[in-house]
C-alpha cells in the first residue's frame, strides 16, 4: 500500500474513535498492558535511534527521516479534529502515529527491524484510553515514566495482530 493510502488510512482510524468513550474500570488491565506495550516499543526505537532523552514522546518518523512528506493541509485537518476532541498528548502522539503511517513500508526501515511503534497506543484509544501526563506519571493507567530501562525488553507485554489480543505475558 502507498504511503497516501496509509496515512488516508491511519487518519480514518482516528476518526473512527469514539472520543467520548469514558474510562472503563473493567478494561483497567487491557490497558495498561496496551500502554506497557507502547513503552516497550518505544524504547526500542529509542535505543535505536539513539533519542532514549525523549522516551516515550518520540516522534519516529521524525526521527528518521526529519519531518516526514506528509500535505500540511493533511496534518492541519487531522490537528485541529483531535485538539476539538482530545487532550494535547493524545493529539501530539496521533499526529506522529499519522507521520510514521506515511513511512512505515519504505525500505529504510527494514535495517531496524522493530515493531510498529504506535500500534499499541492506537489500539488503547480505540477502547477508550486517554494519554494523560503529570509530571513523570501516565494518569489513568498509573504507570510512571521516569525510567527507559524498565521497558527494555525484547519480550512483549502483550501480542498484537488483527485478530486477537488475548495473548499476553504475565506481569
Amino acid at each position: 500500500m502507498n504511503s497516501e493510502n496509509e496515512i488516508k488510512k491511519s487518519i480514518q482510524r482516528l476518526m473512527q474513535v469514539n472520543w467520548r468513550l469514558e474510562y472503563d474500570y473493567d478494561k483497567r488491565d487491557i490497558y495498561k498492558l496496551y500502554i506497557r506495550e507502547w513503552l516497550r516499543r518505544m524504547t526500542l526505537w529509542g535505543k535505536a535511534l539513539n533519542a532514549t532523552q525523549k522516551w516515550p514522546f518520540i516522534s519516529v518518523a521524525d526521527e528518521i527521516f526529519g519531518k516526514p512528506e506528509v500535505s500540511e493541509p493533511v496534518i492541519d485537518e487531522i490537528t485541529s479534529f483531535l485538539l476539538e476532541h482530545a487532550n494535547t498528548y493524545t493529539t501530539l502522539t496521533s499526529i506522529w502515529y499519522v507521520r510514521w503511517s506515511g513511512v512505515k513500508n519504505l525500505k529504510e526501515l527494514t535495517q531496524f527491524n522493530l515493531p510498529d511503534p504506535y500500534e499499541p497506543l492506537i489500539l488503547f484509544l480505540e477502547i477508550g484510553g486517554w494519554l494523560r501526563k503529570e509530571q513523570n506519571f501516565l494518569d489513568g493507567v498509573m504507570i510512571t515514566i521516569d525510567n527507559w530501562q524498565e521497558y527494555d525488553l525484547l519480550e512483549p507485554f502483550i501480542y498484537l495482530d488483527t485478530e486477537s489480543t488475548s495473548q499476553t505475558q504475565d506481569s
